[in-house]
C-alpha cells in the first residue's frame, strides 16, 4: 500500500495522528464520491483529525464480506 499526501503529492512512510479514513471502489469521482469525501473532510476538521481515503481495486465486499454497514445520514 502506498500513502500520498494529496496537498504535497509526496509519498509518506506513516500518518502520526488519528485518521478519518473513508473507504470505496472509486471507479471515478462521481456525486457520492464526492459527498462522501466531503463528508469525511467535514468530520476530520470537526474533531480535529487528518482524513484519507482508502481504494480498493474491487469492490471492498469482495474483501470484508458480506456485513451490515450502516448508511451515512
Amino acid at each position: 500500500m502506498r500513502i500520498i499526501d494529496l496537498e504535497t503529492g509526496t509519498e509518506v512512510n506513516r500518518i502520526n495522528r488519528p485518521l478519518c479514513l473513508f473507504l470505496g471502489n472509486f471507479d471515478g469521482v462521481h456525486t457520492g464520491h464526492t459527498a462522501l469525501g466531503e463528508r469525511a473532510k467535514s468530520e476530520g476538521r470537526r474533531n480535529m483529525l487528518a482524513v484519507g481515503a482508502w481504494s480498493f481495486e474491487k469492490h471492498p465486499m469482495d474483501y470484508i464480506g458480506e456485513i451490515y454497514v450502516p448508511k451515512l445520514t
